[in-house]
C-alpha cells in the first residue's frame, strides 16, 4: 500500500513501484483517518505495538553495539563517523546526505532536517545543495555528508569559493574510502564474472591518489582537517563545528575503510 501526496511520482517517470492500494493524501489527514479506522480494532493494535516496541529495543541495542565496536577499531568506519557527527550537530541542524548517512547511528527528530539526493539528482548534488540550504536557513547549522567521489563531482573549488563569497559556513564531512564505491558496486552487479570483477570492481573506481581535500577548504579561508584514527575523530569534528559556529566553513576529511 502507498499513501502520499504524489504516491505515483507522476513527474518522475523513472520511478515505479508495484502497489495493491494507492491513496493520494497528505500525512496529517491520512494519519487521522487511520486512527479512526483502527479504533474498533484496538486489541490488535495494542498487540502489534508491543511487538514493535520489543523489536525496536532489540534494534537499538544492536546499533549501540555497532557503534561501540566501531570505536575500538583501528580505522574509521561508517558507524563511528556517523555517531561522532551526532555529537556536534545542533538540535535543529540540517543534514544534506550524498553518501550513506544512517539515522540508526545519528537520529534526527525534526521535520526538514535530512535531505538526500532525489531521482532527479546525480553525483555532485550534495555540496551545492548544502550551500543552498544554508542560504535559505542562515540561522540553522548545515552539514553535508559526502563520499569522496561525490565531493569531487561537486566541483569543490567552486563550492568552497561560493561558501566564502556568500558567507555560507557549511560543515562538510567527507567519508573518504578512496573509491567510487557506487561504480564498483554497479560493475560487480552487472559483470560479476568480468575482467573488472577480478580486481574487486576497482578498475576505473580507484581514488587512492586523491588530493588533500582539507587543503581545498583552507585555501578558501576555511578550516580543514585530515583524520585517520577513530580516537582523533570526535575532537576534529568539534573543532570544525566550532569554526562553523564562528561563521567560517569547515571540512573534515575522514579516511575510512570500505
Amino acid at each position: 500500500m502507498q499513501i502520499g501526496e504524489d504516491p505515483l511520482y507522476e513527474r518522475y517517470p523513472m520511478r515505479n513501484f508495484p502497489s495493491d492500494l494507492t491513496i493520494k493524501a497528505a500525512t496529517g489527514p491520512a494519519l487521522a483517518a487511520l486512527e479512526a479506522a483502527l479504533a474498533a480494532r484496538r486489541p490488535n493494535v495494542d498487540a502489534r505495538r508491543k511487538h514493535a516496541e520489543k523489536t525496536s529495543a532489540e534494534m537499538r541495542a544492536r546499533w549501540q553495539s555497532e557503534i561501540e565496536a566501531a570505536g575500538r577499531k583501528d580505522t574509521i568506519t561508517l558507524p563511528w563517523l556517523t555517531h561522532c557527527v551526532r555529537a556536534v550537530l545542533e538540535p535543529n541542524a540540517i543534514v544534506v546526505n550524498e553518501y550513506s548517512f544512517r539515522q540508526e547511528w545519528c537520529p534526527l527528530e525534526d521535520p526538514g532536517s535530512l535531505f538526500s539526493v532525489a531521482s532527479a539528482g546525480g553525483l555532485g548534488w550534495g555540496f551545492p545543495a548544502a550551500l543552498g540550504a544554508k542560504l535559505a536557513a542562515r540561522d540553522r547549522m548545515v552539514a553535508a555528508f559526502l563520499g569522496d567521489g561525490a565531493y569531487m563531482f561537486a566541483n569543490p573549488t567552486a563550492c568552497h569559493w561560493m561558501a566564502q563569497e556568500r558567507n555560507l559556513p557549511v560543515l562538510a564531512v567527507i567519508y573518504n574510502n578512496a573509491l567510487y564505491n557506487a561504480v564498483r558496486r554497479a560493475t560487480l552487479d552487472m559483470y560479476p564474472r568480468g575482467v573488472a570483477a577480478g580486481e574487486d570492481g576497482r578498475r576505473l573506481a580507484e581514488l587512492s591518489h586523491g588530493p588533500a581535500f582539507e587543503q581545498v577548504a583552507a585555501a578558501h579561508g576555511g578550516h580543514g582537517e585530515h583524520v585517520e584514527r577513530p580516537a582523533d575523530l570526535p575532537a576534529a569534528l568539534q573543532r570544525a563545528a566550532t569554526t562553523v559556529r564562528a561563521g567560517k566553513q569547515a571540512l573534515v576529511n575522514a579516511i575510512c575503510t570500505l
